[in-house]
């Protein structure tokens, strides 16, 4: 950029800046819980799907699947149902006589889940946050040193933590 427009770019900058809606913290945190949340049932996927032999590369389908159900439910309600599909479609897979997609596992999350829902049955969780695949780092620190909400992260969902010293913080 040449030098006599590199005032008018940063007054350019300024203002837009100034302009910014700022949302709070209160706002912020969700999506970013959801983000990570998203992000660990992905990659438990693809680990769970490894284990059975079978290679996965995440996508979108899996993306807005995991999406609409972190929200609602615990990450140890999502592992245990991924453990669950994954678990029931190598098995069926093996049993086949052509490739199977292995996208298809996404597929039978949003079934499994489905039918429970139907049913008025409850989503069973894991009781401990399996050791493979290891937890992130921006995981630890989000939950642990942000948030400050420990394991509650893996069992329980983002509706029900309550965060009472950030919340105290705004009100004040």
């Amino acid at each position: 950029m040449p030098a006599g427009e590199r005032p008018s770019y940063i007054r350019q900058v300024e203002e837009r800046l100034e302009r910014r809606e700022h949302k709070t913290w209160r706002d912020e945190w969700p999506q970013l819980w959801k983000k990570v949340a998203v992000a660990e049932c992905v990659q438990f996927l693809v680990c769970s799907l490894d284990k059975y032999g079978l290679s996965y590369a995440p996508d979108e389908q899996a993306t807005d699947l995991f999406s609409s159900l972190v929200d609602a439910y615990s990450l140890a309600q999502m592992f245990k149902q991924i453990d669950k599909a994954t678990k029931g479609f190598a098995d069926f897979a093996r049993q086949q006589r052509w490739p199977m997609r292995a996208g298809r596992a996404v597929e039978q999350v949003r079934s499994n889940v489905e039918y429970y829902r139907s049913q008025g049955w409850e989503i069973y969780a894991y009781s401990y946050r399996p050791a493979y695949p290891a937890r992130s780092v921006i995981s630890d620190i989000f939950f642990n040193t942000v948030l400050g909400v420990g394991e509650d992260y893996f069992f329980k969902a983002p509706k029900e933590v309550e965060l009472p010293e950030i919340n105290a913080e705004e009100r004040a």
